[in-house]
């Protein structure tokens, strides 16, 4: 039996995509889509180095490795992390940030 109702709504990628909401419904963004962000949030930066969101922070505030910067004013400014910084500081050998001795 045929029906002209709409099948179910698409799911929405998983996999790390990001879903939005548009006028003709959800529109799903793929990773690798073609897009790579230069400024991460704290997630993604922790992801991208292997850790977690809390080490990041405190690795950050304690100069062990590259500082956020922070978009807008005040307790609601964004925090972002260059990709291109932290990449660089791995590929350098992750060496601390501050100037202190050590690599950690």
């Amino acid at each position: 039996m045929h029906s002209d109702a709409p099948t179910s709504a698409p799911k929405p990628h998983r996999d790390g995509g990001r879903t939005t909401t548009t006028t003709t419904g959800l529109a799903s963004v793929a990773p690798g889509a073609g897009i790579t962000p230069e400024l991460l949030d704290t997630r993604d930066a922790a992801r991208l180095l292997g850790i977690g969101e809390r080490t990041l922070w405190r690795w950050s505030r304690s100069g062990v490795c590259p500082e956020p910067i922070r978009l807008g004013r005040g307790l609601r400014a964004a925090v972002r992390y260059r990709r291109t910084e932290l990449l660089d500081w791995i590929a350098d050998g992750c060496p601390r940030m501050d100037g202190k001795g050590g690599n950690r």
